[in-house]
């Protein structure tokens, strides 16, 4: 160790000051490009958290929306939980495009992305038959009244 330490014994005082003070500056340069490098990738991390946050909350909206139209089928109800099924999907896809195009997480969310596409098709065959399920009781209802009319017409 005195043999690394011999020949800096005989350099001037400023230059070993200055050494040290560009050692420091150095070090103090790396630290905080390595804490620079943490920060930008903890935001990259926060920014994915409020996307995966934002598609959890557009699937607790939207299956509130369907259990709602399982309630009360109206019009009104189905077009809010088709429109909600459309903002998961929007919000999924949303999170697909700040993913890697290799990665394996992005396969996982084109595949959710897919089944959201199955789920709106499946929600608009089950739209399509309750309405023709009440528009075939609308039709009993009146053809049983007519039935009702003809059959006091005979009785009197």
């Amino acid at each position: 160790m005195n043999w690394l330490l011999k020949p800096l014994g005989h350099l001037r005082f400023s230059i070993k000051v200055g050494g040290g003070f560009a050692a420091t500056t150095i070090l103090t340069a790396a630290v905080g490009l390595v804490g620079t490098l943490a920060i930008v990738q903890l935001r990259d991390q926060s920014a994915m958290n409020a996307k995966a946050t934002a598609v959890m909350a557009s699937l607790q909206e939207a299956s509130a929306d369907q259990k709602a139209y399982l309630t009360d089928r109206t019009p009104e109800r189905a077009d809010a939980a088709l429109a909600q099924i459309d903002r998961l999907r929007a919000d999924l896809a949303a999170v697909g495009d700040s993913i890697d195009d290799r990665s394996s997480e992005k396969a996982m969310v084109s595949a959710a992305v897919s089944r959201v596409g199955n789920l709106t098709a499946e929600f608009r065959k089950l739209v399509g038959s309750s309405t023709e399920q009440s528009d075939q009781a609308d039709r009993l209802t009146q053809s049983a009244s007519r039935l009702e009319a003809i059959a006091k017409q005979i009785v009197d």
